[in-house]
């Protein structure tokens, strides 16, 4: 088992072991309280990888906070998230240990319209993600500022975003369709989104979308090292999605260099 890290945010992924690839899967999701105690959450980090961050949404900016990066990173990180955005951070392994966990993309954009970079942006890119298809996966879109228009070839249209009740999308491809995820009028956008496996059985079932209410998402606070804080939020699969049994916590920290440990068992594959 390999425990994995990823930057810029700390995202703790945990699913039960899968008993093959894609396989029969141990019968429940297991809840934060189950997980075990003592010398079972003594994982260590096996791999620990920055991923890219490619310019785009706006183009310009984000070629501009790359070069930034060359001479002090501090200062791009500060600049693509307080004046431009304008990158993406795709993170992902070149193995199967992270599995039923395809990939984990970080967004930071700002979509100024009166920004002569937006404009100059718009017409090599859209704003979002134009129709698509998926298939045999799921993706989970949690949207920590700004938000996503969706419609799908089922003729469903949903709305979501964090200055909602419902930040968070959580969509099982199965059998396939056709969906575009457009962003909102908001012009300040911040968002995670993971790509999960669906178990072989559930490749070709009917495709469910979902999205999940900030009241299914129990949040809670700790103190860290430095004297800092960690706010750590779970959000939960939908029951209406069938899938692999998965543990999905946001952490966001304060206070300079703060950290916190969490409970992880050693059989979990984490990403």
């Amino acid at each position: 088992m390999r425990l994995l890290t990823v930057l810029p945010f700390l995202t703790f992924l945990t699913f039960l072991p899968l008993l093959s690839s894609f396989g029969p899967l141990l019968p429940s999701r297991l809840p934060p309280s189950s997980l075990p105690s003592s010398s079972h959450l003594h994982a260590t980090i096996k791999t620990l990888s920055k991923p890219p961050r490619l310019p785009v949404w706006p183009v310009f900016p984000g070629i501009i906070l790359n070069a930034i990066d060359l001479v002090n990173k501090d200062l791009a990180a500060t600049a693509e998230d307080k004046l431009f955005g304008g990158r993406v951070a795709p993170m992902q392994f070149p193995d199967t240990t992270t599995s039923p966990f395809i990939l984990l993309v970080h967004h930071r954009h700002r979509l100024n319209k009166y920004n002569p970079f937006n404009i100059l942006s718009k017409l090599i890119l859209p704003e979002g993600f134009p129709a698509h298809p998926h298939r045999g996966f799921e993706t989970v879109t949690m949207c920590m500022k700004g938000g996503m228009e969706h419609r799908d070839s089922y003729g469903l249209k949903q709305s979501y975003g964090a200055d909602t009740d419902t930040p968070t999308q959580w969509l099982s491809a199965g059998e396939g369709l056709l969906h575009e995820e457009m962003w909102s009028k908001s012009k300040d956008q911040e968002l995670y989104q993971l790509w999960i496996n669906l178990p072989r059985e559930l490749q070709m079932s009917k495709p469910v979308i979902s999205l999940v209410n900030n009241n299914q998402c129990p949040t809670e606070t700790t103190a860290t090292t430095a004297g800092g804080v960690a706010t750590v939020t779970t959000v939960p699969r939908p029951p209406e999605n069938a899938g692999a049994s998965v543990l999905i916590r946001h952490v966001s920290l304060s206070g300079s260099k703060a950290t916190v440990t969490l409970p992880i068992a050693t059989d979990h594959a984490t990403m």
